[in-house]
């Protein structure tokens, strides 16, 4: 790791901390909030995050079918709980490289399809993310008064650009050329556009996209609701649109900071405390780790089942993957 590298990621995290306890200091945050919070809560926080998990499987089960692989739900939902984890706990989206490994050795997908897999997760995903977050800076606009230019600008480039990247790009079939790298980012593209072809595949993955959006909207107003804090459902949804954007940029575990630290910014023009955003962030936080740490062991002993201990098992024995 460079040391650039070493100093945003651990200067991220701890501008995040000094930045969680300030704003608590001068926001004078009743803690006794926080352990009031009704045990019946967390746990429909918990479910709902699980649900969250499933529908993301379901998504990965539909956009893989495009390249012939076949596993079963259930399987999906074990993948996506390994790699949340590692997602969750390591910068850089390591689950997601955890992910591409399972699936070359077991379904022997190769790496430049599970990036065209990647990239076609991220159009659809932020395609939808953009036109609720345009939907709720509308709300906001109609119900409070209050708009923030440049927040609403950016998601209207994004959903513009994303809209037409997926009417045009399943149109256009680019020719391999003779340079590694080259040929690997057009196969990416290539990989795409067979994606996109299929429009009732495209409307398919949109749905589930924003019922996950729904999904972690409803996680975010409930922890709010059970420390007794007052939340508007167009503030939440654009607040948790703008928070999944943010990580992408994946300097931190999870995002810490970065996310929590663009809720801040889209925050300072709504009704909603930044003391109150920042607590909710750790709180939703804290339960999805807790849920997928607790759901991990089985995850891995069901995906560690009959054929897959034998195929990765050889496949050590063959080494020299290629793209």
């Amino acid at each position: 790791m460079s040391v650039v590298k070493k100093v945003l990621r651990y200067g991220t995290i701890l501008a995040f901390m000094a930045a969680f306890f300030y704003f608590l200091k001068v926001e004078s945050f009743d803690f006794e909030k926080v352990k009031a919070i009704d045990v019946k809560y967390l746990l429909t926080i918990a479910s709902l995050y699980c649900m969250t998990l499933v529908v993301s499987g379901l998504f990965t089960q539909e956009i893989l079918k495009v390249f012939n692989v076949s596993m079963s739900v259930r399987k999906f939902f074990h993948l996506t709980v390994v790699s949340s984890l590692f997602n969750l706990i390591l910068p850089a989206k390591a689950g997601s490289g955890l992910k591409a490994v399972y699936l070359k050795r077991v379904c022997g997908l190769n790496y430049s399809l599970f990036l065209s897999n990647m990239a076609g997760t991220y159009v659809i995903n932020f395609l939808v993310l953009s036109f609720v977050g345009l939907l709720a800076g509308l709300g906001i606009y109609l119900e409070l008064g209050s708009y923030d230019f440049l927040t609403l600008g950016f998601l209207l480039l994004c959903f513009l650009g994303l809209l037409l990247a997926i009417l045009f790009s399943s149109k256009i079939k680019l020719p391999t050329v003779n340079y590694k790298w080259v040929n690997l980012v057009l196969k990416v593209l290539n990989g795409w556009t067979e994606i996109g072809h299929s429009p009732r595949r495209v409307l398919k993955l949109s749905i589930l996209t924003f019922f996950n959006t729904v999904l972690n909207v409803s996680m975010m107003m409930l922890c709010l609701g059970a420390m007794g804090i007052q939340s508007n459902i167009y503030e939440i949804a654009y607040i948790s649109i703008i928070g999944n954007f943010a990580s992408l940029l994946n300097i931190t575990p999870g995002g810490i900071g970065v996310v929590e630290g663009m809720m801040i910014f889209v925050s300072r023009n709504l009704s909603i405390g930044i003391s109150d955003v920042l607590i909710m962030s750790v709180l939703v936080r804290v339960i999805t780790l807790i849920s997928t740490t607790i759901i991990f062991p089985f995850s891995i002993s069901k995906l560690y089942e009959g054929s897959f201990r034998e195929k990765v098992r050889k496949a050590i024995q063959q080494p020299g993957e290629s793209f």
